[in-house]
């Protein structure tokens, strides 16, 4: 299950469905568009959420700690993480990984993987982070995704979590520029 290179895992069932998703979405942001969301989304991304994700990776984990980005998708917020922290980014989306090493030239471990089924051992984890994976999952399912956050977390591990309001303020302008 470990990224190499060029070689996709190809998932089934449900986690097939996710995966065409993402691969699809992943693939469409290799595409310079100039549009206005992108500009929007750049702008939040480099500061806020970076800014936010920074102060909870730096106050919650020692540096040099081992941390899984799981969902990592472009890794566009991990730039000032990767060079403190030994993270391992995960994604089920193989042009995820492309941009993630594009962005971050091998400054992270890169595992195509599903989010269910964690392809570390028990305890593998100092800390465990996400932002924007788990709104698209039902109750159920996120309570599968904690269970194996919990197995592969050392113990006194944390897990940081940044999950968008449905109704804010941020997600309503994104939404809007979508079409602009």
């Amino acid at each position: 299950m470990t990224y190499s290179g060029n070689k996709e895992i190809i998932f089934t069932g449900k986690d097939k469905e996710v995966q065409d998703d993402w691969n699809i979405y992943w693939s469409n942001q290799n595409k310079t568009t100039g549009r206005i969301y992108d500009k929007f989304a750049d702008f939040y991304r480099n500061n806020i959420i970076r800014p936010a994700l920074n102060f909870f990776i730096f106050k919650y984990f020692k540096t040099n700690t081992e941390i899984l980005h799981a969902g990592c998708g472009s890794g566009k917020v991990d730039t000032d993480i990767v060079d403190l922290y030994k993270v391992t980014a995960l994604d089920i989306s193989l042009p995820a990984l492309h941009i993630y090493e594009s962005v971050n030239p091998k400054k992270a471990k890169l595992i195509q993987a599903s989010i269910f089924e964690l392809p570390f051992e028990n305890e593998s984890f100092d800390g465990i982070y996400n932002l924007g994976v788990m709104e698209h999952f039902t109750e159920n399912e996120i309570q599968n995704i904690l269970l194996e956050f919990k197995r592969i977390l050392k113990p006194g591990g944390k897990i940081v979590l940044f999950i968008p309001p449905v109704f804010g303020l941020t997600v309503r302008v994104l939404d809007t520029a979508h079409f602009i």
